[in-house]
């Protein structure tokens, strides 16, 4: 009598992996952070961007003295090359011929300056704000021709024409925050203090 052929085991179903949920700015900066080990990590990109950068006054000052060019990034460069692109806010025009100054807010770096910005690894720069223009026209045009050779983006000024410093981007908060150095030069660093408002004790006349 033959035997009777045994019966294939049947094969799981396999369990579809979830679909994680579309990342969007919302839920990137939002309350409940996204797992990102969800999602294929060849897919991610991570854009590192700074608050201002100011390679001016006694940064400047400090930078040529030690004639290190990387010196203002060396505790944070490790750090800002992690991300796939860094961009940063460059509150400082950098020209060749500006000259050491330790107080007030008309800002310049020296132009050796961008060694520092490569050594980072800065992608983009943005220019639309107060102090770019705070030596001219040729000192903002300077640096977008510097920016330019060492293959940094830019952002922040007119695409008709990007040397025309009157034409930022935000010209409004520009000019409000040109408005508020002009107080602190007269009155003080801290007449002017973001976010808070001050009422004066001393009666109306």
């Amino acid at each position: 009598m033959a035997a009777r052929a045994a019966s294939p085991t049947p094969k799981p179903t396999p369990t579809p992996t979830p679909t994680p949920p579309e990342l969007s700015l919302t839920s990137i900066f939002g309350d409940s952070k996204p797992d990102l080990a969800q999602y294929d990590q060849s897919q991610l990109r991570v854009i590192i961007a700074t608050g201002d950068v100011i390679p001016a006054r006694e940064v400047n000052y400090q930078t040529v003295l030690k004639k290190d060019w990387a010196y203002p990034w060396r505790q944070t460069a490790d750090y800002l090359k992690t991300g796939d692109l860094l961009y940063i806010n460059l509150e400082s025009p950098l020209i060749k011929a500006c000259p050491i100054i330790h107080g007030g807010f008309k800002f310049c770096g020296d132009a050796r300056a961008i060694a520092g910005l490569d050594y980072a690894g800065v992608n983009v720069a943005n220019l639309a704000n107060n102090h770019l223009t705070n030596f001219g026209p040729a000192g903002t045009n300077e640096t977008q021709i510097l920016l330019s050779k060492h293959g940094i983006g830019m952002s922040g000024l007119s695409e008709a024409d990007g040397t025309d410093f009157a034409d930022l981007l935000d010209r409004r908060t520009a000019e409000a925050e040109q408005a508020m150095d002009k107080l602190r030069e007269r009155f003080g660093d801290e007449a002017v203090i973001k976010g808070l408002a001050f009422d004066s004790d001393e009666p109306d006349d």
